[in-house]
């Protein structure tokens, strides 16, 4: 990981098959970094993924910030499905990622999701 890197997703919401694209667009190892959309669903994407360091072990953190397209739509969208469905893929991502580190000392702190109006 650089900044700069760009990473190609596709994803599947309610089944359908979206393309996206973020920018790597802060790296600052070991505290953490930031991923921007570049194209995609979403009118802005900005994920900012934070490491502590604290006495008792790492605390991992997620902000994203982001707004939807469609005006008025979009915002009932974000308050009927959106919002409730990034906090769901965030908390499954920090279940996968403790998983896989299999570290006592990792914690995370609940992902904090932003709508722009």
């Amino acid at each position: 990981m650089r900044a700069g890197a760009e990473i190609d997703y596709v994803i599947r919401w309610m089944g359908f098959p979206i393309r996206w694209k973020t920018r790597i667009t802060a790296y600052d190892p070991p505290l953490g970094f930031v991923d921007e959309q570049e194209s995609g669903p979403y009118r802005l994407w900005r994920h900012q993924h934070t490491l502590q360091e604290t006495a008792t072990g790492t605390v991992v953190s997620d902000c994203v910030t982001y707004q939807l397209p469609l005006g008025i739509l979009g915002g009932i969208a974000h308050r009927l499905t959106v919002k409730r469905q990034l906090l769901e893929i965030f908390r499954f991502r920090q279940r996968a990622i403790a998983e896989m580190l299999e570290a006592p000392g990792v914690r995370f702190d609940e992902p904090v999701i932003r709508p722009v109006a």
